[in-house]
């Protein structure tokens, strides 16, 4: 017993002196560990906060409380976040709204503009994260498989009953996975948010996060403590303006690129006036 003791003591030592040490002498180490300690902040808090949101039973509400112990678990990060014109998010009537998708990182810059009464719409593989799965079967997420057109055709059945019955916003990221690209392009638009906003005669509302790169990027394995995003919630787009909804994909998609150009440009130059 007393070896074994013992060996548990040295392999503490161990970590507590290796693991710092190995922060400071490599980049990707560091990266590495900072990123499992987000996905174990993700799924800490979603197990703490859906346990705290069972006596309310499933409400989209539980977001709120969700989020709340996600952004207090990684405030160690020290990430800031600026949402622009929080009022066009605050509408009673639902709407889709649509935004960019980068990383990981979008569970958190996302809790800071989600309206009320509003869902998620998720693929299929997320329901099996432990801790996570709950949260969205409380917070009445959507989940959809893509490779299943019977099971695709449901979901969507699904959303258009929650926004028809109960007035619920959507929240979607129309590129499906995750990109973030130097050259600032977008990848091409999935049809499902538009093909929603077109049958339900909704519009969408654009929602533009701007690059992560200055102070994330798993190509390089940085990340730079206390990084600023800029979150812009464009004007709503009125989906019956269009005859289709490839039209309304198109124009939604070079409106977020303009915003998103010009996020990043905003911000390189706030960069380069701190660097001076």
């Amino acid at each position: 017993m007393s070896t074994l003791m013992f060996l548990i003591e040295t392999l503490l030592v161990a970590l507590v002196v290796l693991v710092p040490l190995l922060c400071l002498i490599s980049q990707t180490f560091r990266f590495n560990m900072i990123m499992t300690g987000y996905g174990l902040c993700i799924t800490g808090s979603c197990i703490i906060s859906s346990l705290l949101s069972l006596p309310y039973g499933r409400n989209t509400d539980n977001h709120y409380r969700i989020f709340y112990w996600f952004q207090q678990s990684v405030r160690w990060l020290g990430m800031e976040v600026t949402l622009r014109h929080p009022e066009r998010l605050e509408s009673a009537e639902p709407f889709v709204i649509v935004a960019n998708h980068q990383s990981a990182l979008d569970v958190f810059t996302m809790t800071h503009c989600w309206p009320k009464n509003c869902v998620s719409l998720l693929k299929s593989s997320l329901k099996y994260i432990p801790g996570f799965n709950l949260c969205t079967y409380l917070c009445h997420a959507v989940y959809v498989d893509r490779f299943n057109r019977k099971e695709a055709k449901n979901s969507l059945v699904n959303v258009m009953d929650a926004i028809v019955n109960h007035k619920r916003k959507v929240f979607i990221y129309p590129e499906g996975s995750r990109h973030a690209s130097p050259d600032e392009e977008f990848l091409p638009f999935k049809m499902g948010a538009f093909v929603i906003a077109k049958r339900a005669n909704i519009p969408i509302v654009p929602v533009v996060f701007s690059s992560y790169q200055p102070f994330y990027d798993y190509t390089s394995s940085k990340f730079e403590r206390n990084g600023h995003v800029v979150i812009e919630a464009l004007e709503p787009i009125d989906s019956r303006d269009f005859e289709t909804a490839n039209e309304l994909a198109a124009a939604t998609r070079e409106r977020m690129h303009e915003t998103y150009k010009r996020l990043n440009a905003e911000m390189r130059k706030v960069g380069s006036t701190k660097a001076h």
